[in-house]
């Protein structure tokens, strides 16, 4: 694992059983799955409804066990085990920022549900500036590119369990041009 990366993923595969009864079938969630994460990056993943966006934040998050394939998590300080947050609502980012939670990683769920919620919208970038500051990461999970591009370092598209693209971080980079546009503009 490259010591600039926070998380590395590679060939992660995951696959449940849906049904009922004896009528059931397999689902790929997950399918091949590479991607990198830095030190400092707020990386967004976005896709569709049912795209594998929860499973892969569930998966990183250690909350859900892959079926193949292999994610390595390294913590922002020597000698110490990843300290990894789970948020499945980004209004609950707030807590994180106080200080009396000790973290490396927030994965947070659901990142579009700030569009129109200040507070919401606040702790997002918030904590975006924090992981920039202490070399930590945030990686969030939404259906609109357009809620959180621009708070992103880089946006990973998944499409049907995919990252498009393929290539580990496959990603198109946001953040750092609308960041320098916000300086120009003081």
């Amino acid at each position: 694992m490259n010591s600039a990366h926070l998380i590395s993923v590679r060939a992660l595969n995951k696959t449940f059983e849906v049904g009922l009864g004896g009528c059931t079938a397999r689902a790929r969630a997950l399918v091949d799955v590479q991607l990198d994460i830095a030190h400092g990056e707020t990386v967004a993943i976005v896709g569709d409804t049912g795209a594998g966006k929860t499973t892969l934040l569930r998966c990183l998050a250690g909350l859900l066990a892959c079926d193949s394939g292999v994610i390595e998590r390294r913590p922002t300080r020597p000698d110490e085990a990843a300290r990894i947050v789970y948020l499945a609502d980004p209004v609950q980012l707030g807590r994180l920022l106080d200080g009396r939670e000790k973290w490396d990683i927030a994965i947070v769920d659901n990142a579009d549900t700030v569009l129109g919620d200040v507070n919401g919208a606040f702790a997002v970038l918030a904590t975006a500036r924090h992981v920039r500051s202490t070399g930590g990461a945030m990686i969030l999970a939404a259906r609109a590119q357009r809620a959180i591009a621009s708070v992103a370092d880089r946006v990973i598209v998944l499409e049907r369990g995919r990252v498009r693209g393929g290539e580990a971080g496959a990603s198109t980079p946001v953040a750092r041009v609308a960041e320098a546009r916000s300086r120009m503009s003081r």
